[in-house]
Parts: structure tokens; C-alpha cells; sequence
């Protein structure tokens, strides 16, 4: 279920300028907001003295916690033929002919 939690964890949100969120998005790279924020929060308290272990600042548990079901198609992707030719399709080398011919378009005077 979404928003289901683990026993001791509590959610912390702040409203920063638009300009330190896009410095956040350029520095975090492939890592979530989250997981960014959780990381620079750890190294800040470790700076001033604190003890951090890893698994405080370890994104929480979600296992068990819900969540969408996994989807299982009925046939491989690799099974999957898409743009057979003969079908019309650029990939067969069959292109559709366009209705009305090449009728030369009206000029304008």
C-alpha cells in the first residue's frame, strides 16, 4: 500500500528556491532528491561531530510495504513482430499510395 511506513521513520520536507533545486537536480545526477538529501544531511551531521551509521542514512525498507503488481505478458517482446511486410509499413518497403493521384496543387494569383 502507498504510504505505508516502517516503525521510526518520519517524513522531513522543506521549500528551497527554485534556483538551489536545480543545483540539487545537476548534482545528484542519477540519485532521487531523496536519496541526495538523505546522503547531504548524513555527511552535514558527521561534519559537526554526530555519529551517522550507513544504515541511518540508507533509503528506508519498502519491502512488504505494497506497491503495483508486477505485469506478465502472454507472449516474449522478442516474439512480438511489429511493421511485418506486406503491411504497408517502411520497414517491408511497401509504401501506401496517396488518393487523388498527382494532381499539380492550385496556384494562387
Amino acid at each position: 500500500m502507498p504510504g505505508v511506513r516502517s516503525q521510526g521513520q518520519t517524513m522531513i520536507g522543506c521549500w528551497c528556491e527554485e534556483a538551489l533545486v536545480e543545483k540539487i537536480d545537476r548534482a545528484r545526477r542519477t540519485r532521487s532528491r531523496s536519496d541526495f538529501c538523505r546522503e547531504a544531511i548524513a555527511e552535514k551531521l558527521r561534519t559537526l561531530g554526530f555519529d551517522v551509521s550507513e544504515h541511518e542514512a540508507a533509503s528506508p525498507d519498502r519491502a512488504g510495504k505494497g506497491g503495483p503488481r508486477r505485469v506478465l505478458y502472454p507472449i516474449s517482446r522478442q516474439a512480438a513482430e511489429l511493421n511485418e511486410a506486406g503491411q504497408g509499413s517502411a520497414a517491408g518497403g511497401v509504401h501506401p499510395k496517396k488518393k487523388g493521384g498527382s494532381a499539380a496543387k492550385p496556384t494562387r494569383q
